[in-house]
C-alpha cells in the first residue's frame, strides 16, 4: 500500500537525522504530513494519472471557468455579516462572498461577527502548500488526494 512506503522515507528521514545529530531538523521535519508510520494504510482513490493529472486537470478547469484565482494571497481577517461574508486581505483588497469554507490550516488574525463579537484563532504554520479550491463541477467518481 501507499502509505508503507512512507513507513520506510520516514525511518530513512529519522536515522539521517540522528546520525548527523541534528535534532532540530529531525523535530521540524517530522511536523511535516510526509513523515508519519500508519499501521493501517488508508484506502486512497487516486486518479489514474497521479498528482500530476490532478494538478493539470484542475489548471485546465480554472481556465475554462474564468475563475479568478488569488494566488499567495493571505487573509487578515473575515467578517460575517447577515447576508454575506467579507474576506479582508493583507493586501488592503476585499471579498464578498455567499458561503465561505475553512478548514483547519486556515489562518487569519480574526474572525468579526454582525453583532459586535470577535474571534482570534490560534494557528499553527505548516512548511507546505495550502490551496482551497471550490467549485460546482460533475467529477465522474470519487478521488481523494490527500498529500
Amino acid at each position: 500500500p501507499y502509505d508503507f512506503k512512507m513507513n520506510l522515507t520516514t525511518t530513512k528521514f529519522i536515522l539521517s537525522k540522528v546520525l548527523r545529530v541534528q535534532f532540530k531538523e529531525l523535530k521540524h521535519g517530522l511536523n511535516s504530513p510526509a513523515r508519519a508510520f500508519p499501521i493501517k494504510p488508508r484506502t486512497y482513490l487516486y486518479p489514474k494519472g497521479g498528482a500530476i493529472d490532478v494538478h493539470s486537470r484542475l489548471l485546465e478547469k480554472i481556465k475554462s471557468e474564468d475563475l479568478n484565482v488569488r494566488l499567495n494571497a493571505k487573509v487578515k481577517s473575515i467578517e460575517v455579516l447577515k447576508d454575506r461574508t467579507v474576506i479582508h486581505l493583507t493586501s488592503g483588497k476585499q471579498y464578498s462572498c455567499d458561503l465561505l469554507v475553512l478548514t483547519s490550516l486556515s489562518t487569519m488574525d480574526e474572525i468579526k461577527f454582525v453583532d459586535g463579537t470577535h474571534l482570534k484563532p490560534q494557528t499553527t504554520q505548516f512548511d507546505y502548500i495550502h490551496v482551497h479550491l471550490l467549485m460546482k463541477t460533475t467529477i465522474p467518481r470519487k478521488f481523494s488526494c490527500e498529500r
